[in-house]
């Protein structure tokens, strides 16, 4: 698995001197022109940050499948010992 690597680098655009690029080897996966370096240090640690958190999200998510199911197997367990009772 490639890593993708991410850092702010000098452009040629004379109004943005700066752009942030996300690299997966030598390929540029996603890159965008800043003002300055430090807006574009700003930016890139955002854009991680939002990246964790949408892991966590999905991992909240998956967990609450998972109960979800749980609690459907105990309802079906339920229902079959409610109709052996009968």
């Amino acid at each position: 698995m490639a890593y993708i690597t991410a850092d702010v680098v000098p452009s040629d655009d004379e109004e943005q001197p700066f752009k942030v690029v996300f690299m997966r080897g030598d390929e540029i996966v996603a890159e965008w022109l800043v003002e300055t370096q430090e807006e574009g240090e700003e930016q890139l640690l955002e854009a991680v940050r939002e990246l964790g958190a949408g892991e966590d999200d999905e991992d909240k998510d998956e967990d609450d499948e998972d109960e979800d199911e749980d609690e459907e197997d105990e309802d079906d367990d339920d229902d079959k010992k409610s109709s052996k009772q009968r």
